[in-house]
Parts: structure tokens; sequence; C-alpha cells
């Protein structure tokens, strides 16, 4: 297993192939642009020019020092290993192994500089520790499964195994007749082995009475008890669809709320239905009422002392007032839900932002 020493580093620059003759094995692992992009629309190219094989071997018996005074002699046809594009692929990983004394040539092509990074590894085998590996250990081993320790019960001849010739079929046979398992007694026997119920004609007479009455049906479908009165269950079935029809019919009653809406959109809930004529434009009311946000703010209120008194239908109020008041009666309470375009709009009213729904709960105290 290779193991990382240090960071190795490499910057290529358009138009200049590198040549790199690693001092040690290393491992390219990352492609990436620098700082500057001087081309952002442009690719940039990673090639990698290896050592050409020699044709022939006839000047393998030469002098080493003239070999090593030759120039390396790369292929012409590179090998692409990666392509970098600004704003979309800026950096790539490799895994790539360059072994020690074996010179390559890297080149980009493009405009932009490319910076190389890897590791200097160290892909010696690694020693076994002290101890852990010893050739004496497998005959240790060998001797620890040795049968000298174990019973002579089990140490016997094969042969000994065989079955004596003396034993002949009529023995072999009654060996086998004395591990037989017990019958098993099956239900019909026990019922035998126990003793039967002493009954009466009176009994018989009873039992019979009771399935032909359970046989009867009535002309409804219902069966008949034993007592000749209806059943419990159907009972009980019939009283849980009555239940279901009463709650049905108080759900319908709470769906039918008195709730509209206006044209402006405002909805009018009424919680309390009043008496007496309803209110029409044109006539003064006097109101209880508290103002507030939808954050639950209370902005504005009338609950004591004087009522607030204005003319319905005459601009004195709110739209969502004039409006969602309008049908209501004395003693009427509701709760009032007005959006921004029946309130306030886009103005800001002391305690009221802009652009806000206001929720008012009202109650009609006298229409004039």
């Amino acid at each position: 297993m290779a193991v990382s020493i240090a960071i190795w580093s490499q910057v290529l620059t358009p138009g200049a192939r590198v040549r790199v003759i690693p001092g040690s094995d290393f491992r390219l692992t990352t492609a990436t642009f620098g700082e500057d992009i001087v081309d952002e629309k442009g690719r940039t190219t990673i090639k990698l020019y290896r050592l050409a094989i020699p044709e022939n071997d006839e000047d393998e018996g030469e002098d080493e020092d003239e070999d090593d005074e030759k120039e390396p002699t790369f292929e012409k046809d590179p090998v692409v290993i990666g392509h970098l594009i600004p704003g979309k692929i800026e950096s790539q990983l490799f895994d790539l192994v360059f072994t020690e004394d074996e010179p390559v040539e890297l080149e980009v092509t493009g405009k932009n500089k490319v910076h190389l990074v890897g590791n200097y590894i160290d892909q010696s085998p690694l020693p076994f520790p002290d101890g852990e590996y010893d050739s004496e250990g497998d005959e240790d081993d060998e001797d620890a499964y040795g049968l000298e320790e174990v019973s002579s019960d089990v140490a016997m001849d094969p042969n000994d195994l065989l079955m004596d010739d003396s034993d002949s079929d009529e023995s072999v046979h009654a060996k086998i007749e004395e591990v037989k398992p017990k019958p098993v007694e099956t239900k019909a026997d026990k019922k035998d082995k126990k003793r039967p119920r002493e009954s009466t004609e009176g009994d018989a007479e009873a039992e019979g009475s009771k399935k032909d009455k359970k046989k009867k049906k009535l002309e409804s479908g219902t069966a008949v008890p034993v007592n000749g009165t209806p059943e419990k269950k159907e009972e009980k079935k019939e009283s849980k669809k009555e239940e279901k029809k009463e709650k049905e019919k108080d759900g319908k009653k709470e769906k039918k709320k008195n709730v509209r809406t206006t044209k402006s959109g405002v909805t009018v809930d009424v919680r309390t239905e009043g008496k007496g004529p309803a209110a029409k434009n044109g006539q003064k009311l006097s109101m209880r009422y508290i103002g507030k946000l939808q954050n639950g703010h209370v902005f504005d209120k009338n609950v004591k002392g004087a009522p607030f008194t204005f003319t319905l239908g005459k601009g004195e109020v709110i739209k969502g007032w004039d409006e969602g008041l309008a049908g209501l009666n004395v003693g009427s309470e509701a709760v009032l839900t007005i959006p921004p375009s029946a309130a306030y709009g886009n103005k800001k009213m002391d305690d009221i932002p802009a652009n806000s729904t206001l929720t008012f709960e009202v109650k009609v105290l006298s229409i004039k």
C-alpha cells in the first residue's frame, strides 16, 4: 500500500512543455485553474508525453555512461488526461502514479495557467512486526490439533464399528421394538375414555327446542332467540344508527352557520343572532367593538362608556363596516374580517400598518 510522504506541485504555463524528472514516486491528484483566469470562455487541455520505447536493443552492450548522456526521447502523440473549462469545470481529480527516475513531460493548451498538485509516495512493502510472522508457528499449530489426549472411546478402529455377525435379525427387531413410540391418542379415543353424561328425555327436548328456535327467522330477517324476544345486538345496531343520524343532523346544523361574504370580500361571521328589523343604509347604529390586527394586536376598541354611533352607508366609517353591518339587528354579535381593499388600503394609520387585514368583534346595541 502506498503511503503519502510529502506534497508535490507543478505550475503549467500555456505554450511551454514542462519536463518532470521525479526523484521519488509521486501521485498526481488534482489539476485546477490559478487565481487569474485570462480566457473565461476557452477550454484548457492537459497533455502528458511519455518516454518513447526504443525500436531495437542493439546498443545494450554500450557503456552505461554514454546512455546517461543521451537526451531522452518522448512520444510524439501525447495522452490527454483532462480538460478544464472556466465556470463549469475549474478543478479535476486524478489518481495517476509516476515512478522514480522515469521522466515525463506535461503541457497545457489554451490561455490559462494550470496548477498540478499531488503527493510523494512510498510504495515499498511494509515489514511484518517482530513475532507476527514465524514459520515455526505453523508446526505449533499442527501440534495443537494432535489427538494424543483424545479419549480412547473416540479412537476406535473402524472395523469395530461394524455390527457383529452374532446379532440376528430377531435381536435387531427386538431392539427397535423397545424404542417404539407410544401410540398417540386421538380425540375419539379420549371421548371414549370419558364417562358419558347421563341425560334425561327432558334435557333432550329442551336442546331440540333451542335449536329449532335458533333456526327460525322473523320476517325482517332477525333471528329468534331462545326466550322469544329480539336479540340485544340488533337493538344496539339500531341505536347506533340513530345516534349517527342525530350526529349528522347536528353536523349539518353546525355547517349552516350564519357566515356570509360581501362583494368587497368582507367576511361576516354572526356568532349571536339579534332581534328586530335588520339594519339598512341611512340608519344610525350604536356599536361596541374591538379592532385587531392578524397578529392579535388590539389597535382600537369601544367596550364601555358612550357607544360608537354612526350612519350606515354614508361613508362615515370604512367600507368594510358599511357592508358588513348591513343586515344585522339589535343584539347581534359578529366577527368582521376586512381585507385591506375594504379598510385603509396601502395607507398607514397610527398602529395599523399599510395593507393590513383587520378583524372586528362587533355588537349592535341599537338601530334608529
